[in-house]
């Protein structure tokens, strides 16, 4: 088979979907000696993965945008041709849009319908976003011959709320890094001394938008700051989404600014040394189509703190605590009851290296193959 995916969200700051592409990509190519892969990348192709992202690519998309009033339109419109060019040139078999809504394409398609957020949450998103999706999602979703969510939780929204007949969707959870993984502590303290990080923290891993719900995290640790001897910091790591300033705003109203600390963006080259240098991972998103973060964060021996919504439970089950994403005493109750009983932080960091081991980035790409070869084999 020659099979083509869609590594747009590879050419930025890599973020959950990100993940998701580069780890299936490059877990393909090191499984499958057979099927030849390529990799589309708006308007060029490549046999190679992108390993890291392309600046100039992310500093003429924001030029674009200032400039442009309906970015997204142009964007589609560039993309479209370059897949039909490409395809009537090399034929391909499969393409898999791993990015929620395909292209116009002869061949037989995978999509990727990682959550239902935009759909089901709109107003956490913004405008642009759902009015590309109410334009393009529902119409062109229909054109795949499969669909491949990340949780059951996501296939039965489809079923329900899409009307998607059951049997063309497949759950293929994902996992964490390799990377992911105990350090030895000694390293662990190298590193965040030398970057000039607390030596006590609660992390969040995402990116800053609503739909993550950053703001009740602010006030629960406002709520504990003085406790523990005032020793705790918040260390807030990921993209500066769009309700950043909003965010920022309410840390300042509540005189927090100097105990809160958000470096941005970090590589997963040095992600795996905050999640083992956190003494709790917090992550209370009112919706995701999986979490990694959560998942990322119990590989490395770090206590989850999560909401009991969406598809989070599936993915931390017993092994972290569920709270109300919409209770702030909540979840200012759990952080307390972990960072003061040691007994239960040794036994949810336990729980949470024994959960992370069921999930494999291998068994996620052997069940991704699997969808390939039978769509492959669907009569014309």
């Amino acid at each position: 088979m020659k099979i083509v995916i869609n590594a747009i969200p590879l050419l930025s700051e890599r973020t959950g979907i990100g993940r998701y592409i580069y780890k299936l990509s490059s877990t393909l190519l090191q499984l499958d000696n057979v099927n030849k892969y390529y990799f589309f990348y708006g308007e060029s192709f490549s046999r190679d993965l992108v390993e890291s992202p392309r600046h100039t690519v992310m500093r003429l998309k924001n030029i674009i945008k200032k400039i442009l009033r309906h970015p997204p339109n142009v964007s589609e419109w560039i993309f479209s041709i370059s897949m039909q060019c490409k395809d009537y040139l090399e034929h391909f078999d499969i393409y898999h849009e791993t990015n929620y809504i395909p292209l116009r394409f002869r061949g037989k398609i995978v999509t990727s319908v990682c959550d239902l957020s935009v759909v089901l949450f709109p107003e956490t998103h913004p405008r642009e976003r759902v009015q590309h999706f109410s334009k393009y999602f529902l119409k062109r979703l229909p054109w795949s011959n499969r669909i491949i969510t990340l949780s059951d939780h996501v296939k039965e929204e489809l079923v329900k709320h899409l009307g998607i007949c059951p049997s063309i969707i497949t759950t293929i959870p994902l996992a964490p890094d390799e990377k992911f993984s105990v350090l030895a502590r000694r390293e662990v303290e190298s590193y965040l001394r030398d970057k000039g990080y607390p030596e006590y923290f609660i992390l969040y891993v995402g990116a800053i938008e609503p739909r993550k719900n950053l703001k009740l995290l602010i006030r629960a640790f406002n709520d504990i700051k003085n406790e523990f001897n005032g020793k705790y910091y918040l260390v807030v790591v990921g993209p500066k989404g769009w309700s950043y300033e909003e965010d920022l705003k309410l840390i300042e109203d509540l005189g927090i600014t100097e105990r809160i600390v958000m470096p941005g963006y970090i590589p997963d080259g040095d992600l795996h040394y905050l999640y083992n240098g956190a003494k709790l991972f917090v992550f209370p998103s009112l919706y995701e189509g999986f979490g990694l973060p959560p998942l990322e964060a119990m590989a490395c021996g770090v206590p989850v703190i999560t909401s009991n919504c969406s598809s989070l439970p599936d993915v931390v089950a017993d092994a972290g605590i569920m709270i109300d994403p919409y209770r702030v005493d909540q979840l200012t109750e759990a952080i307390h009851l972990v960072l003061s009983d040691e007994h239960m932080w040794q036994e949810m960091r336990e729980k949470g290296l024994n959960r992370a081991k069921m999930f494999s980035w291998e068994k996620c790409a052997r069940e991704t193959l699997k969808v390939y070869e039978d769509v492959y084999n669907l009569k014309a």
